[in-house]
């Protein structure tokens, strides 16, 4: 137990506690100016905490370890957390690794991790996986919010909370915090120097286990699989009750834009697979809102909700998307794009955002729809009340295949009385319609419709209505 608060500013050689497998008790007390960069004997306070051990009540403040030797798995508090860990706060720490997986608390917890509040900043230069929280989660974390900045160059996963979850986490927060793959100086067109950081979400970079009540309105921006609460949601995820705030939690893939008060031109990110909620979903996802001025800018792949989605989502699942979507090729209100094996079904958007084309890029505009920018799965009983503008900022090329539900279909309009099952094994049965209340609107373009674009397949057993004329 500490009895008093622990200056650790200048102490050199600590060697990290291996195998802690007792009970260590802060009594409310912190450990100020650690810091540990001996990668081989461990780099956090604890380098294991063993299946009996616990760390409980304890602050620590200012304190910095990691360096280029912590390449394999690092934590401020353990680089490895097989116990529990409850009641901790970090606040003005730094994290920095070379490479592998590192957390703002724990590199990687198989444990339980319990009632945590972290305030620090978490970095690496080369491929690593980062949390603001947990770096690989393994276990079970619950009741922890983040407010930290986590930023990577390269990185495979970066999440506000945690970088790649096969874990549960129940209630977990990143809130006034920036999660950011673009890592560098004065040259965007380096990308050696910014890099090509993937799977990066406002609480967790990839999702294969389960997620239930998880919330950001942290700023977010990279290069590719971006979304506002989860990079990527892999087939096995299961993820329930998600909210993108409505503070600070703009998602951004546009390189141009982060940087335009530095003055500086370059290229824009690639800015691929960017959705409100999950830049990719391949697995379920269940409750979703992305709140009102959570603003969604990219290039492709660009959805309200889902960026690409490869599995099933409906209304009876309560999504909904309230912010402002900028894209330029497969842009959707609910879903950029819907692929193969991707069920949208039963959705409506329930506000009157706007929908329309990114100018931080001028390349060919193409699939905007209010619904799904293009369909080669299944879409049904959709409607939309959202405003489509699409203002070509390329004069040269015109823009392609807007509708007010669809921008393009080549996939299947599912008909009255079809039957799909949900993740669960429940059954939604479709209505048969397709509903547009919203302005469509598109300067210079082809293959503009109320409905739907451009239909390249048979729609029967199908009401379609277009309440909208004169536009």
């Amino acid at each position: 137990a500490l009895k008093d608060d622990i200056d650790m500013f200048g102490v050199s050689g600590y060697q990290s506690i291996e195998g802690f497998k007792g009970n260590f008790d802060g009594r409310d007390n912190r450990i100020i100016g650690f810091g540990s960069s001996e990668a081989g004997v461990g780099v956090g306070i604890f380098k294991t905490i063993g299946e009996n051990g616990s760390v409980q009540d304890v602050k620590i403040y200012n304190s910095r370890i990691g360096g280029n030797t912590a390449t394999d798995s690092t934590g401020l508090l353990a680089d490895y957390n097989n116990g529990t860990i409850e009641n901790v706060t970090t606040f003005g720490n730094r994290v920095e690794i070379a490479s592998g997986t590192g957390g703002g608390l724990v590199g990687t917890n198989s444990g339980t991790i319990r009632n945590v509040t972290t305030s620090d900043i978490v970095t690496s230069a080369n491929g690593a996986v980062l949390g603001g929280i947990v770096g690989t989660n393994n276990g079970k974390i619950e009741n922890v919010t983040a407010n930290s900045a986590v930023v990577g160059q390269n990185a495979a996963a970066l999440g506000g909370v945690v970088g790649e979850n096969e874990g549960d986490i129940l209630h977990a927060a990143s809130t006034h915090g920036v999660i950011s793959g673009l890592f560098g100086g004065a040259n965007l067109n380096d990308i050696n120097e910014y890099g090509s950081s993937q799977n990066i979400g406002g609480v967790v970079g990839i999702n294969s286990g389960t997620i239930d009540s998880a919330y950001n309105d942290s700023y977010i921006n990279g290069w590719n699989k971006i979304g506002g609460v989860i990079g990527t949601n892999s087939e096995n995820g299961n993820v329930e009750n998600i909210v993108n705030g409505r503070n600070n939690g703009a998602i951004v893939a546009d390189a141009n834009n982060i940087f335009a008060q530095q003055g500086q031109g370059g290229t824009p990110a690639t800015g691929e697979n960017v959705g409100g909620l999950a830049g990719v979903n391949s697995g379920s996802m269940s409750n979703l809102v992305n709140d009102i001025s959570a603003a969604i800018e990219g290039k492709t792949n660009v959805g309200g909700i889902i960026g690409l989605n490869q599995n099933f989502l409906s209304s009876a699942q309560n999504l909904m998307n309230q912010g402002e979507i900028l894209g330029v090729t497969f842009v959707g209100g609910i879903v950029g794009k819907n692929d193969n094996g991707g069920v949208v079904i039963k959705v409506e958007n329930t506000n009157d955002y706007t929908l329309g084309y990114n100018k931080a890029y001028s390349g060919q505009g193409e699939f905007f729809g209010g619904i799904v920018g293009h369909n080669t799965g299944i879409v049904g009983d959709a409607k939309n009340n959202a405003t489509i503008t699409v203002d070509n900022a390329n004069a040269n090329v015109n823009v392609k295949y807007v509708g007010g539900i669809i921008g393009k279909n080549d996939g299947q309009i599912a008909k009255v009385g079809d039957t799909f099952a949900d993740s669960d094994g429940i059954n939604v049965v479709a209505d048969g319609y397709l509903i547009n209340n919203g302005t469509v609107t598109a300067t210079k373009s082809e293959y503009v419709g109320g409905l739907i674009g451009e239909n390249n397949r048979e729609i029967s057993r199908t009401n379609l209505i277009n309440s909208i004329t004169g536009a």
